[in-house]
């Protein structure tokens, strides 16, 4: 906090310099500075209000900039036993600090008009004090900044000065106009609301801070790392095998654990467990020689946290097609098995021979922890494996197990990824011209270009271009835009966005750039012949720039057939 105080302190007195009065936009915590147009359409993506903090210098400078309506955080205990202690100081009272503090702050109406008649502010209703004590064992108290701020209030003696700025340092660094208030547990805990509010929302505050809040703190997969929360949330919807990973909550006393799990996982077995599995499946399944080239094992543990079945499933991987057309793809022998008798109540267990896990052993080794809706790994005979996590369905079997016996891959150079991109190329009515150090993958159904050398993961920097399959007639194309921008938001969070219109070889293009924790992006949305099209550029921040002019340079060579 200090950090940004002095950055901002830095920078008021470096622009103050200026002769001409001038606006600068900034994102919260004055993290980047935008245009005034990004700045209004930042604030237009946000699904809750946002405060914008005006600071002036002299009048020849304003630097506007986002502050959150509400934010929540734990004092350090040093700084908390302070706080305790400068209540005491300014109340000439000791113990203030019960269960929880109250403060409502005041620090005038600026940068709008003050107050100029009379007013009377909720903490002097007698029916305000009594309920906030009835929902908290707590104290009250009315702080202001300085005297003119409440020059109109009516209950002035009730209001005390913030003399040394403690108050507005730890919790109202920034200028909100008509007041803001924070609830302080005596853990450190606190919840603050910024700006104008009534005692309603302050009750609600009350009712939520009474909740067992508790720490929470994020790991990568079988709790190896321990990680950031923008890490995290990018690592949960950005696998590199075009798979959302999962989130798995944990708790304990104290801390609420957030912990990703991959959609797929990758391994080889060590030759004693191969032989544990080999033994343990005939075991269980009171039969010999069950391992061919690969055996895949469906497991089933439930479908907690989701509501279970209720009625019988009908899913086609139950019926015998399926096994059919997996053999044909690998030699293999498949099996069911389930973790309590409860998972398969509704499981088709008229048709399928379920196998209890009674040893824990596919538990322990491939299912550690609790993924809904079932699972699956195909097990080759020298001990590699792969694991697909969570629902699934025929197909998605049939792919995995082409990638273990290795007749497909998902690298560029394979085979089968070269027959796809050129029967795509083929099949689309333009062509691009690629950079000759770029190469061509195929993902998600259609043919992207990266500079990323092969068997990494190319999704660091990554050009894709290709035709929405839509009935354009009955959509216009701005309507069209719109619904592509919501979608995305729907499902991705991005910050400093901007969409803009131009016209170039391509004609009327709308151009939508933002920003992820970890990308910069840019998408063009183009027609051409009442067809709907999509550039999209994204890398990681660091290599942004680095490959932009080659990426242009693949949108500047797009011909139509």
């Amino acid at each position: 906090m200090k950090t940004v105080l002095l950055f901002l302190s830095l920078l008021v007195a470096s622009y103050s310099l200026a002769q001409d009065k001038n606006t600068h936009y900034y994102t919260f915590n004055l993290k980047k500075e935008v245009t005034k147009e990004e700045f209004k359409n930042i604030y237009s993506t946000y699904d809750t209000y946002q405060n914008i903090v005006e600071i002036r210098k002299n009048d020849s400078t304003i630097i506007k900039m986002f502050h959150p309506r509400k934010q929540f955080d734990v004092l350090d205990p040093i700084v908390l036993d302070s706080l305790k202690g400068y209540l005491n100081y300014l109340t000439n009272k000791k113990n203030v600090f019960k269960d929880y503090i109250v403060i409502n702050y005041f620090s005038g109406n600026e940068p709008y008009e003050s107050f100029n008649s009379d007013t009377k502010s909720y903490v002097v209703d007698k029916g305000y004090i009594k309920k906030i004590k009835k929902l908290l064992n707590c104290n009250q108290f009315s702080i202001y900044k300085e005297k003119k701020d409440i020059k109109y209030y009516e209950d002035k003696k009730l209001w005390i000065k913030d003399d040394l700025g403690v108050i507005k340092n730890l919790f109202f660094y920034y200028q909100i106009p008509y007041g803001s208030f924070v609830i302080i547990k005596s853990d450190g805990t606190f919840i603050s609301l910024h700006g104008e509010h009534n005692k309603d929302m302050v009750y609600q505050i009350a009712e939520e801070i009474k909740k067992d809040i508790k720490k929470v703190e994020h790991y990568t997969y079988d709790f190896k790392q321990k990680i950031e929360p923008s890490k995290f949330d990018s690592l949960l919807y950005n696998s590199n095998k075009g798979n959302r990973n999962f989130e798995l909550n944990f708790e304990s006393d104290s801390i609420f654990y957030k912990m990703l799990h991959p959609a797929r996982r990758y391994g080889i077995l060590k030759k004693h467990q191969l032989d544990s599995v080999k033994n343990y499946i005939n075991k269980i399944s009171k039969t010999q020689n069950t391992f061919k080239d690969y055996i895949v094992i469906n497991y089933n543990s439930g479908d907690a946290p989701n509501k279970d079945l209720s009625s019988e499933s009908t899913a086609y991987i139950y019926k015998p097609d399926y096994q059919k057309q997996l053999n044909t793809i690998i030699d293999c022998n498949q099996f069911w098995v389930f973790k309590d008798d409860k998972n398969i109540k509704y499981r088709n267990k008229k048709k399928i021979n379920w196998i209890k896990d009674d040893a824990s052993v596919f538990k322990n080794l491939f299912f550690k922890y609790q993924i809904p809706f079932g699972s699956f790994v195909i097990i080759k005979s020298d001990g590699r494996y792969i694991v697909n996590y969570g629902e699934y369905y025929p197909e998605m079997v049939y792919d995995v197990a082409k990638e273990v016996s290795g007749q497909s891959n998902n690298h560029e150079t394979s085979s089968t990824n070269l027959s796809k991109i050129e029967a795509f190329k083929a099949n689309q009515n333009f062509t691009i011209t690629k950079p000759h150090d770029w190469f061509e993958v195929f993902h998600h159904g259609y043919v992207g270009y990266t500079p990323i050398q092969p068997n990494d993961n190319h999704f660091k920097t990554i050009v894709s271009i290709f035709q929405h399959n839509i009935n354009t007639k009955a959509l216009p194309f701005n309507t069209f835009v719109d619904n592509q921008i919501k979608q995305y938001k729907d499902v991705v969070s991005i910050y400093n966005a901007s969409l803009k219109e131009v016209n170039n070889h391509l004609g009327t293009v709308y151009i939508h750039e933002f920003e992820t924790e970890t990308h910069q992006v840019i998408v063009m949305y183009f027609q051409n012949n009442g067809h709907y099209y999509q550039y999209k550029y994204s890398a990681l921040d660091k290599s942004f720039k680095k490959h932009l002019n080659s990426a242009l340079l693949i949108l500047d060579s797009i011909s139509f057939k």
